[in-house]
């Protein structure tokens, strides 16, 4: 063979043997690539641990979430453990239903509805925040034994239903609670525990029901006032446990001039419908629930605000509540911390919503108000702040139920004193 022909092979031998070292080296390679055994069950372990975390933390969260209710009836029951205040129409002066006048009259000729303060709670519904929480019955019983005769609630539509909930959200279509409560279970336990002397101490008192609907659906607006009929009118028939006020209706705002005496546990509903009123004048489907409202919470004859909506007013801001009705709310927020009250409190403001969720020092000082007048839950509004006062006329210190001829004598005493 020619030295050509041998070097020739020779190259090729070279090129195979120089292939198959790098297929070697690439093997070599990859498999320093590949994790050893070592470290595949480091990596299993690693993962079974998140896996694991991540489902405790799934879990806890869970349990929370399902437990928030029952430690939110447990921390009101702590809070409202006892019956609190005393009836506006004492035992003493029991007067019957269908009486508009007794032998026994409250102070003067002045004590019309809008003249007075009224204990009140927000969102009664609700044990804790308003969002990721829940409504319960416990809430609105806490709230009734607590002496509170101005109920505030938010009434969405669910499945044409009328259910109680609570939002952060201004919106018909967001409710942010857990879940809901049929609107008939609500008034079911109204009339059960409001007007029942060993759930309150103030069952003769008048009792307002505030409802912020949130729902345009005509057949859930024409079942709440159905629900009503059902259990605050046809139910109040014939009984002498309560009764509802038909008599006077939003159109010309008259309930705001009842005197008190004639009050005497009744049902006085207010709706306000979001985003307009005007629902109801325009759906004659809805006729059986306007003849129930005696309010609409924003109409000529009352106001509802929030409490940032009221900072900063100035006294004119007195003859609006002198002559109208006005309910100031909380702020819209998750938050259950109470605002100072003066401040609604200094204007007249007869409905004042306080967040009974939270007893912190704000709720208190509110109770104590109620409670240093005599421990009722309507409380006459100051001289300055009310209207249709007789000229002469002398206020008589805390709200009381007396004999008339008493009142007179105190008055008499009052105006004789010199100076």
């Amino acid at each position: 063979m020619s030295e050509s022909g041998k070097s020739g092979e020779s190259g090729e031998s070279d090129e195979s043997e120089n292939k198959g070292t790098e297929k070697m080296d690439m093997f070599k390679q990859f498999k320093n690539f590949m994790p050893k055994d070592s470290d595949i069950s480091s990596y299993l372990y690693i993962t079974i641990g998140i896996v694991t975390v991540l489902f405790l933390i799934l879990f806890g969260w869970i349990y929370d979430r399902l437990d928030l209710e029952q430690r939110t009836c447990t921390k009101l029951e702590k809070y409202y453990s006892s019956t609190v205040g005393k009836s506006y129409f004492t035992s003493v002066n029991t007067v019957t239903l269908g009486k508009t006048t007794s032998g026994n009259e409250f102070d003067v000729s002045n004590c019309i509805l809008r003249n007075y303060y009224v204990k009140s709670a927000y969102n009664c519904c609700c044990g804790d925040g308003y969002k990721n929480n829940f409504v319960n019955l416990c809430a609105l019983e806490k709230c009734i034994l607590n002496g509170c005769r101005f109920l505030d609630f938010e009434i969405y539509s669910y499945n044409n239903k009328p259910i109680v909930a609570s939002s952060t959200a201004n919106n018909n279509f967001i409710k942010e609670t857990y879940n809901s409560l049929d609107l008939e279970e609500v008034f079911t336990t109204i009339t059960s525990k409001a007007f029942n002397a060993v759930d309150t101490n103030c069952h003769r008192d008048p009792l307002i029901l505030n409802f912020r609907i949130m729902s345009t659906n005509i057949s859930t607006l024409e079942k709440i006032g159905s629900l009503i009929e059902t259990h605050f009118d046809i139910a109040s028939s014939g009984g002498d446990n309560f009764r509802l006020m038909k008599q006077h209706t939003y159109i010309n705002g008259t309930i705001l001039d009842v005197k008190m005496k004639d009050l005497y546990k009744t049902i006085i509903i207010i709706c306000d419908f979001y985003p307009s009123n005007s629902i109801l004048e325009t759906n004659s489907a809805l006729d059986k629930l306007k003849s129930y409202i005696s309010l609409k919470g924003k109409s000529e004859f009352c106001k509802t605000y929030r409490y940032n909506q009221i900072l900063g007013r100035t006294t004119q801001f007195i003859d609006e509540t002198k002559r109208n009705y006005v309910i100031v709310l909380p702020n819209l927020t998750n938050s259950i911390i109470n605002n100072e009250f003066a401040t609604p409190y200094g204007y007249g403001c007869q409905a004042i919503c306080m967040k009974y969720q939270n007893y912190d020092e704000n709720l208190q000082a509110y109770n104590s108000t109620f409670l240093d007048s005599g421990n009722y839950s309507w409380k006459l509004k100051p001289l300055h702040l009310i209207t249709n006062v007789l000229a002469g006329f002398v206020v008589v210190p805390f709200t009381t139920h007396r004999p008339l001829a008493n009142v007179r004598a105190e008055i008499q005493s009052l105006l004789s004193r010199p100076g």
